[in-house]
């Protein structure tokens, strides 16, 4: 393992691992202290006389890059180091089950609207999952994931067990795709290492996913990019709040 540089700010007196095992190590650590502190929530709660009507659901807003690819932090891609993360729900009335479709944190809103028997504010993005369920929808169906904060033109869009990812500006990676456009083979290929598009020789089955895939990111992304270029003036407290985060250089 080599030695990493840690991006943006930092506590006073706070230095960072040198190798990339032991900045793993120290995330794993975290996960299992936050599991501990979620056990004794979930014990809480079912002291509680309000434990049968209570939803519970447990995601993350985003994975972990970790140095996989040359960088550490997250909102820099649209692998699913970043995009792919935990949801899981316990909701009093709802039949125990897996949903198989692709679902997002975009969806999490619209399936507590239904579940709790509430209207949804209008024009409201993303499903219910239990809609997506009734629906039939599985593997086969697109789904869109699109912005990273390098570039927000970056757009991915799964079908299957194909991912396209369309990066036209900047790259994050230590060494990007040598395409704008890279597939990947999710079943075979969890760790998105091997890009079909880079090979020699391409099966007629890549080629046929390229297409489709690709004409569906296109027909979603009509509106053009997701955020329009705007500028507004920040509050000087709120600049340095975002700074301490990493999120102003």
């Amino acid at each position: 393992m080599g030695l990493i540089r840690v991006e943006g700010p930092r506590p006073p007196g706070v230095r960072p691992p040198g190798k990339r095992r032991v900045l793993q190590r120290a995330y794993d650590k975290g996960i299992e202290r936050w599991d501990a502190a979620f056990g004794e929530l979930l014990s809480g709660l079912a002291r509680d006389p309000r434990h049968d009507r209570t939803a519970v659901l447990v995601t993350s807003d985003h994975g972990e890059a970790l140095y996989r690819r040359g960088y550490g932090n997250h909102g820099l891609s649209l692998y699913q180091a970043d995009l792919a993360v935990p949801m899981a729900a316990r909701l009093p009335g709802a039949a125990p089950g897996r949903v198989e479709c692709r679902v997002g944190l975009i969806d999490v809103m619209p399936s507590l609207c239904e579940w709790s028997g509430l209207e949804c504010p209008s024009g409201m993005a993303g499903r219910s999952v239990f809609a997506r369920a009734a629906s039939g929808e599985d593997l086969d169906g697109t789904y869109l994931g699109e912005a990273a904060l390098i570039d927000l033109g970056q757009r991915a869009v799964y079908q299957g067990h194909y991912k396209l990812i369309h990066s036209p500006g900047r790259r994050a990676e230590a060494n990007p795709p040598p395409s704008a456009w890279s597939i990947y083979d999710l079943r075979d290929d969890p760790s998105e290492e091997l890009d079909l598009l880079a090979l020699e020789r391409r099966s007629a089955t890549v080629e046929a996913a390229f297409a489709s895939l690709r004409l569906a990111l296109e027909e979603a992304s009509v509106g053009g990019p997701l955020f329009e270029r705007e500028h507004a003036p920040v509050d000087p407290d709120l600049e340095q709040r975002l700074r301490s985060l990493g999120y102003v250089e």
